[in-house]
């Protein structure tokens, strides 16, 4: 009874902290991942690791915006010119 007690209690903890583990999860993961790139931007452009990591960082972030735009682009155009002289008014009409 106390073997079940116990792991019924790391189980509910493991819930009650699971966003804080999903985000120590991707912070390891994203620091292994830009380790290498923040060794070669801190060779090729003679900056320290700290430095070197917040260009690395700033350009990750640069690079998913500029991404976001390219792939919403064409999205956003599309609901511009969609034709709503045949969509539905109303519940009825559906």
């Amino acid at each position: 009874m106390l073997v079940a007690a116990a792991i019924i209690a790391v189980g509910w903890a493991f819930i009650a902290v699971r966003t804080s583990v999903l985000t120590l999860f991707l912070a390891l993961f994203s620091a292994l991942v830009l380790d290498p790139v923040v060794e070669l931007a801190q060779r090729r452009l003679k900056l320290g690791r700290s430095m070197a990591a917040v260009v690395v960082v700033l350009g990750t972030v640069a690079l998913a915006i500029v991404a976001a735009l390219v792939l919403l682009s064409p999205f956003i155009n599309g609901i511009k010119r969609m034709d709503c002289r045949f969509t539905p008014t109303s519940v009825p009409d559906l």
